[in-house]
Formats: C-alpha cells, sequence, structure tokens
C-alpha cells in the first residue's frame, strides 16, 4: 500500500487549530458567524504555502500554482466552450458562492489581524487556488474510519487504532459551518485518476492500543502495481464529466456516467391550481426536482409522471386520486392530509407513472403529448449545445468538447428513446402517429412553456 502518517494530514480539525484557523474563529470582526469549514482549510492551506515555518509548507510548495478547472477559465472561454450547458451554470454558481465565503472573512480578517492576514497574500486568487486544491486534491472523511488490513484487504476483525484528530469542541462546532466532509494527504494526492483503476483508501493501524498518532492513511490498488508501473487511483467509477470538469479540471472521453440534467418549470396554471399542486404532493413529485438523463436511463420516470401531471386536467388528476384512494388533493395541496399523504403516496405515485390512455375528448392530453413536451426541452437543450470544433489547441476546449460530446450523445438517447416510446403507444393503442402529427406540433408551444429548463 502507498502509505502516510497520519499524523501528515491536513484535516479540519487541525486547520481550526492552526494559527490562522485559531485567529479566524476567534476574530472579534467575525463573532456571531458561522465560518465555513472549507474557508478555515483555505486559510490553512494559503499560510501554509507562504510560510515556510508551516509543518505543511514542504509539500504546499510543491502543488502547482494554477488548475484547469473552469473557474481558472478566462469569461471569453467559458462563454466560447460551455454556453448553454450545466457547467455554464455551475462555475459560475461556484464562483459567485467562493466570492460570498471570501468576502465574509475578508478584508475584516485583514484590517483586524494585519500581521497574521497580510491583504497582499489573502486575495481572492489565493482563495480560488485553495478552493481548486481542495476540491482536485482531497480525500473523503470516510477513509479515516476505513480500516485497511496490511495485506490490502478490507479488516473489520483488524486491530487498526488510529486517532488522526481530537474531536471538535463544543465552541469549535458551535463556530464552525460543517460544509467539509474531507481531508487532504500529503503524497497520495499526487496519484492520477486511472478510468479502469480499483482502490480503497483507508487507516492502518500501528498495533500499538496506546497510539495516538502512530498509524497511517494507506491507499490500495486491488490487482496490485506492477514493478515500475505508476500507482493509479480512481477519482470515482460513476462521477459524471461534469464533476470532473468542476472538481479536478478534466475530463473523461467516452464517459459512460455522463448525465444530462433537467429542472421543470412553474406553469401559471399549476401555481393557481390546488388540485395541480396537490397532485405533486400527494404523488411526492416535485417541480424543482432536477431529473438526471443518462444513456442508460434516458427517460426518468418521474421526469414523465410530473409532466402527466402538467398536462392533464384537473378533472382527470381528481379521478385518478380517487381511484388511487389518495383523497381530495386540494387538501393534500395544503397539508391538510395528516398521515393519510404517505399511506397513499405510493399508490398515486404508481398511477402517475403510467402512460396516458388515448384522449376521449379533444382537449384532452395523451401520452404523445408527454413525449412531445420531453422532445420539445431536449430540442431546446440541443440548440443551445455548442457544437465540437475540430481544431481543438487548448486544454481548456479538448475538456469541453469531451463534455459536450456526452452531453449530445445523452440527448440522442433520449430523443431516440422517445421515437420508441411512441411506436409502443400508438402500436398498443392502435393510434396511427402520422395521423397525430398536426396535434404534436399543436402542443409544442405549449410543452415549451410547461418545461421550461433551468440549466
Amino acid at each position: 500500500a502507498l502509505r502516510m502518517p497520519a499524523a501528515a494530514l491536513l484535516t479540519v480539525p487541525r486547520a481550526a487549530r492552526s494559527e490562522v484557523g485559531r485567529a479566524a474563529l476567534g476574530s472579534r470582526a467575525l463573532r456571531g458567524e458561522a465560518i465555513s469549514a472549507q474557508a478555515i482549510m483555505y486559510l490553512a492551506l494559503i499560510d501554509g504555502l507562504h510560510r515556510p515555518e508551516s509543518f505543511w509548507h514542504p509539500w504546499l510548495r510543491l502543488l502547482p500554482r494554477s488548475f484547469t478547472d473552469p473557474l481558472w477559465w478566462s469569461e471569453d472561454e467559458r462563454g466560447r466552450l460551455l454556453a448553454g450547458t450545466q457547467a455554464a451554470h455551475d462555475a459560475a454558481r461556484h464562483e459567485r458562492q467562493l466570492r460570498d465565503v471570501y468576502g465574509g472573512l475578508f478584508p475584516a480578517l485583514s484590517e483586524e489581524l494585519p500581521d497574521l492576514f497580510p491583504a497582499a497574500r489573502y486575495t481572492f486568487d489565493a482563495f480560488r487556488w485553495a478552493r481548486s486544491a481542495l476540491a482536485s486534491r482531497s480525500f473523503a472523511e470516510d477513509a479515516l474510519s476505513t480500516a485497511l488490513s496490511p495485506a490490502g484487504a478490507d479488516s473489520a476483525d483488524s486491530a487498526v487504532v488510529v486517532r488522526v484528530d481530537e474531536p471538535l469542541s463544543a465552541e469549535e462546532r458551535a463556530r464552525l459551518r460543517h460544509d467539509c466532509p474531507a481531508f487532504m494527504c500529503p503524497l497520495l494526492d499526487f496519484t492520477n485518476h486511472g478510468v479502469d483503476t480499483t482502490v480503497r483508501v483507508g487507516v492502518l493501524g500501528s498495533g500499538d492500543p496506546a497510539a495516538r498518532d502512530g498509524g497511517s492513511v494507506g491507499l490500495l490498488v486491488e490487482g496490485g502495481v506492477a514493478a515500475g508501473g505508476e500507482v493509479m487511483n480512481n477519482y470515482g467509477k460513476c462521477r459524471t464529466n461534469l464533476q470532473f470538469l468542476l472538481g479536478y479540471g478534466f475530463c473523461c472521453p467516452d464517459n459512460s456516467a455522463d448525465t444530462l440534467p433537467i429542472k421543470l418549470g412553474v406553469p401559471p396554471d399549476v401555481a393557481s391550481s390546488g388540485i395541480k399542486q396537490g397532485a405533486f404532493a400527494r404523488s411526492g413529485l416535485r417541480l424543482d426536482e432536477v431529473h438526471e438523463l443518462s444513456r442508460s436511463t434516458p427517460l426518468p420516470k418521474r421526469l414523465l409522471a410530473s409532466l402527466r401531471i402538467l398536462l392533464s386536467s384537473e378533472k382527470a388528476l381528481a379521478r385518478a386520486a380517487r381511484e388511487a384512494g389518495a383523497g381530495p388533493l386540494k387538501k393534500a395541496a395544503r397539508g391538510d392530509a395528516g398521515q393519510a399523504a404517505a399511506a397513499t403516496h405510493t399508490a398515486f405515485l404508481d398511477v402517475v407513472c403510467q402512460p396516458l390512455p388515448p384522449a376521449k375528448s379533444a382537449s384532452a392530453s395523451t401520452e404523445l403529448d408527454v413525449l412531445d413536451a420531453v422532445r420539445q426541452q431536449l430540442l431546446q437543450k440541443k440548440r443551445a449545445l455548442p457544437g465540437v470544433a475540430s481544431n481543438l489547441q487548448s486544454l481548456a476546449e479538448r475538456n469541453s468538447a469531451h463534455y459536450r460530446q456526452g452531453q449530445a450523445e445523452v440527448l440522442d438517447a433520449a430523443l431516440q428513446a422517445i421515437k420508441r416510446a411512441e411506436r409502443e403507444w400508438c402500436a398498443q393503442h392502435g393510434v396511427s402517429l402520422e395521423e397525430d402529427g398536426a396535434e404534436e406540433a399543436g402542443e409544442e408551444e405549449e410543452g415549451e412553456r410547461d418545461g421550461e429548463v433551468d440549466p
């Protein structure tokens, strides 16, 4: 196993008890406000990078001074390479959040303690560096409670005795906002991502029951590593390219885990309809829910169920609720149903998860309308998705191309799934898809209104 003494870790408790951590938590200017645990880690990283006396300075001075995630791209690059994508939305959100965290600490700390927090050192760019270092090089804190045997297999009976930190005190817990379930480990953080690599990270004890810091954190590669080979890590087998890009600054070609997020808007007729609001409440569906489309699940059941509620008439929903034993939907919207809601949740959800039948009147919606509403959202997404240029020179261009290609492939898979679902529904009900063409075209505009996408 590749291992590092547990005493070398940078954890939230250790960052909080560092000189800069104690000063921030004890600051008079910041009294009354909970401080982000991530921000405390940022302070320790910046301090360790610039101050040779820091315990972590020899490690931190080896880290890159810049990173490749979109927070380091120019506005032109973001606009040109990510326009119309979830990555553009999330990168902007991450930067806003980082500026908010930074603004909550500075210039207050620099004005109160200028010798410890010199303004020229604790800039927003320094915070951005620390954020990217933590995001791309940290490990989940769950690893600190995972025991690894020296032979490389998990061992529940192993006598692992590693106390990495003293627990946070009640005062420290009260002062911190616990938004950093991670730690950093020198040496192990230099391992690269291997798509086909399977690893486990955990603690290996010293065997001394009285040991406090005598253990180590290890990274075990299943199957071992050939002599002279590189020790690889795996940053997450189920991570999407969106997560890789924002967290690590790279994308994997042909990433099968890629997803396309869709969130429905709130049409005016739903905002004013107690029955439709009750249908969402009773079924456990939410209009603000983010639906993740993927190659394996191109049409999520909950997305289709939500659209069936949006497109069904109040009369049809009320009848379906009665038949499912769900009770009056208006009461569910007001929250009057109490425990009855939980009892009927599954039955009513099962109803709205079933395809709509053929229309009994000209104004009634069918499953073809539901599928077309999804299609219009997907086509809107596809039109907004930037194309992939053939001449990719910069790393940002290549990474964004991998990301956009994955989005396009999920879109195509979903559009093909819609065609299959339409053919199956028409065959089941003896309906000619061609004859419904005019009706589908008429529903297109309404579908766009009902399915507004928040990227």
